[in-house]
């Protein structure tokens, strides 16, 4: 039996002094330390950040919120281009031309006259305006005027020469069936209109889901540096106690198992602190991406301090109002909604395009031909020859079968929309419930955690008190400071958590912006 027990002794001896020369030989940060610059040419910055400036700076800074912006402002191109359609066009045209033909022999006064060739020329202009209105009317309004010059002697059908003919015309085409209307002619401004809002509503989602990322980077950070205090003190009290073991080893009340113990939990401490600080230098860099990653030089190290504390929750989530409000506000169910009215515009359209053409046309001009062109051209501003017309065009496709594959098309998209709609609220729904609970969890875990602190700490002080009794071991007394670490790190960590719940809540109820009082531009 005594052999037995010296043999265990003496192997737990040996594992505790492998493991001091194992971890001593690795170099350890003191607390505080900045393990974070690699080389004595890298300068570091150091900047104080709340988490409100934090969140601003991302918004202002962050790669994929611009890219949103920039496609914000492609989409004003769309609704320049909708209603370039109503843009009227001006037209003109010119013409110049010479001809000769052969004469015709006319009988006349019992003889022959003519029969000479004839040679002409002609000068021709127009100028004109089109235009097109939403109802699907068009306008056409023209000037034009022409010069005809012969070198024949006979003016039976040329009473001038030269001859000036002058006109004046405006017509106007209104279609009554396929294409006509206000709803037709305005669809594809309203397309622009609500793509437009699509793009605002997808920096909005960028700009929350950046902020949900930016928050839980910030508390993770928060968490790592309350973690790395929490070490450094755990590590002041392991060699605090190590001493005083190695006094009492001197005074022969306690063995040399005792003391190696001790060293080994402080090798372990010390350990945890350099993997630690190794989380403080990947939640350091993770933040830096989401807030400004191109802000400072490469040759430059920014080492965020932050300078709120998580704030503890006192209000649990009430689930089917917040389902209420995600439904209400949440960017993407906004999106699909603009998408479900674009396809609705887009099913009226092809169901225009499935009527036959039928198209009132009404014609009023004025003309006048004279010998000389301000003549010619008073009679006809004056209108003083008027002339209308008025007619129809109608149109009938045999079969129309692309007509009908694109109105079945628009139909089949609007019915998977609104399937995906559904589908959306059903996920939403239990995204909210999810995030509710985990919020209400974390809650109930940070009050937990404080009790788990208070009591681990009564019990390490009831335990040492034993050891300076000789009632207890070193190993029952590590133990219970082990406890007291771990309550620590818990409540801490169930703080962090419980903000970062509530940062997860907030987005999935689409509010993360207004909450925030931010504004994305």
């Amino acid at each position: 039996m005594n052999g037995g027990k010296t043999l265990a002794r003496a192997t737990l001896v040996l594992v505790a002094a492998l493991a001091v020369l194992a971890v001593a030989a690795v170099p350890c940060p003191l607390a505080g330390e900045d393990i974070t610059s690699d080389s004595e040419d890298r300068k570091q910055t150091t900047v104080n950040l709340a988490i409100r400036d934090a969140v601003a700076q991302a918004i202002e800074e962050n790669l994929g919120v611009n890219a949103k912006r920039i496609e914000w402002k492609i989409a004003t191109t769309d609704i320049d281009a909708a209603n370039a359609q109503y843009d009227p066009v001006l037209y003109g045209e010119g013409h110049y031309g010479e001809s000769r033909t052969a004469g015709a022999a006319m009988p006349l006064l019992g003889g022959l006259l003519g029969g000479e060739p004839t040679n002409e020329k002609k000068w021709r202009g127009r100028l004109g305006m089109q235009g097109k209105f939403p109802l699907g009317t068009t306008m056409d309004i023209f000037y034009q005027s022409e010069r005809l010059e012969t070198d024949t002697e006979l003016l039976l059908f040329t009473p001038f020469n030269p001859t000036y003919k002058t006109e004046l015309s405006l017509s106007v085409t209104q279609p009554l069936l396929k294409k006509g209307g206000l709803e037709y002619g305005t669809a594809d401004e309203y397309i622009a209109q609500n793509n437009l809002t699509r793009a605002e509503l997808a920096i909005v989602l960028a700009a929350e889901t950046l902020i949900s990322d930016v928050e839980n980077a910030y508390w993770d950070l928060v968490a790592s540096l309350k973690e790395r205090d929490v070490r450094s003190k755990s590590i002041d009290l392991a060699k605090k106690f190590c001493d005083d073991v190695r006094d009492k080893l001197r005074n022969g009340h306690a063995t040399e198992v005792d003391l190696r113990s001790a060293e080994t939990d402080v090798a372990v401490q010390c350990e945890s602190l350099c993997i630690v600080e190794q989380q403080i230098q990947d939640n350091q860099n993770r933040l830096r991406h989401l807030i400004a990653p191109f802000k400072y030089p490469l040759a430059e190290t920014v080492i965020y301090v932050p300078t709120d504390n998580p704030a503890i929750m006192a209000n649990r989530a009430d689930i089917d109002s917040c389902v209420q409000a995600a439904l209400k506000c949440r960017p993407e169910v906004l999106m699909k909604d603009i998408e479900l009215k674009n396809a609705e515009i887009q099913l009226g359209k092809s169901r225009n395009e499935l009527l036959p053409t039928f198209d009132l046309k009404l014609t009023g001009s004025a003309k006048s031909t004279s010998d000389a062109y301000t003549r010619s051209a008073s009679e006809v501003l004056g209108v003083d020859y008027p002339q209308w017309e008025a007619g129809f065009y109608f149109e009938v496709p045999i079969g129309n079968a692309a007509a009908w594959s694109a109105h079945r098309r628009n139909r089949y998209t609007q019915e998977l929309i609104k399937l995906e709609r559904a589908n959306l609220e059903q996920q939403i729904a239990q995204e909210v419930k999810q995030a509710a609970n985990a919020f209400d969890t974390a809650f109930v875990r940070v009050d937990t955690a404080s009790k788990s602190l208070d009591l681990a700490v009564k019990r390490y002080l009831a335990e040492k008190e034993r050891f300076e009794q000789q009632h207890s071991t070193a190993y029952q007394v590590l133990q219970m400071l082990r406890d007291i670490v771990q309550a620590e790190l818990s409540l801490e960590k169930s703080k962090v958590e419980s903000n970062k719940a509530y940062s997860r809540l907030e987005k999935s109820r689409g509010t993360l912006l207004s909450d925030r009082g931010l504004q994305v531009k």
